[in-house]
C-alpha cells in the first residue's frame, strides 16, 4: 500500500512539473515579439501607443474570422451572426422576436480604435425585416431594451457604441486597451497590461 502512495506522488509531480513547462512556454511565446520584416516593425511601430497610466504587456492581434469566431461563440444562443461587408464594416444579423414573430435584425457598424484605448462602432445602417431604420432611434430603443455590460456605453445622439476596453478585466488586475480595428487590413490588435496607481 504504501509503495502504491509513492508512485501516485512521483506521477502526480511529474504531471506538475510538464504542466510548470507547458505554462512557461506559452507565456514566452506571448511575451517575445515575432520576427518579421524590418518594414513591418517600423510600421508597428507607427501604431498607437498605450494611453497614459497603463503599463503594456504584450499585444495580442487577432485576424477578423478569429474575432468573428470569438463572438459567434459568444453569442451562440442568440444565434448571432457576424460579417464583414465592403471591407471595412462589421455586420451582425440576429434574429429577433418581435410579437410572436422572427424577424431578422441586420446591424452595420465602422469600428474604429479611439486615442485613448476604447472602441467606437458608428452604426452605420440598420434594418428590420429588410426595412431601413434611422440609427439614432434604434440606438435609443437599444439603449432601453438591453441589459449591457457597464464598460459598452450606447451613445444614441453620436450614432454609435462604445466599449470602453479599459474597463475590461480580462484577468486578475490586467487590463486591454484597443492599440488598432482595421478590417481592411485584417489587423486587429490589442494592449493587454495593468494599470498603474
Amino acid at each position: 500500500m504504501g509503495k502504491r502512495r509513492i508512485i501516485w506522488k512521483w506521477l502526480f509531480l511529474g504531471l506538475l512539473i510538464v504542466n510548470l513547462f507547458i505554462i512557461a512556454f506559452l507565456f514566452i511565446l506571448l511575451v517575445q515579439p515575432f520576427s518579421g520584416s524590418e518594414e513591418q516593425t517600423e510600421e508597428r511601430q507607427l501604431e498607437r501607443e498605450p494611453s497614459e497610466g497603463f503599463q503594456h504587456y504584450f499585444t495580442l492581434s487577432l485576424t477578423t474570422d478569429q474575432l468573428k469566431e470569438i463572438i459567434e461563440e459568444e453569442w451562440q444562443e442568440e444565434q448571432l451572426e457576424l460579417d464583414v461587408v465592403d471591407s471595412r464594416l462589421l455586420q451582425a444579423n440576429l434574429p429577433l422576436e418581435i410579437l410572436g414573430n422572427e424577424v431578422n435584425a441586420t446591424f452595420e457598424f465602422e469600428p474604429e480604435a479611439l486615442d485613448n484605448g476604447n472602441m467606437a462602432f458608428h452604426q452605420e445602417n440598420f434594418s428590420l425585416g429588410g426595412i431601413t431604420l434611422p440609427s439614432s432611434i434604434v440606438l435609443t430603443l437599444l439603449e432601453s431594451q438591453l441589459d449591457v455590460p457597464e464598460f459598452v456605453e450606447i451613445q444614441p445622439s453620436e450614432e454609435q457604441i462604445v466599449v470602453h476596453t479599459n474597463d475590461i478585466e480580462v484577468g486578475e488586475g490586467f487590463y486591454t486597451q484597443a492599440e488598432s480595428f482595421n478590417l481592411e487590413e485584417d489587423d486587429i490588435s490589442v494592449y493587454v497590461g495593468r494599470m498603474e496607481n
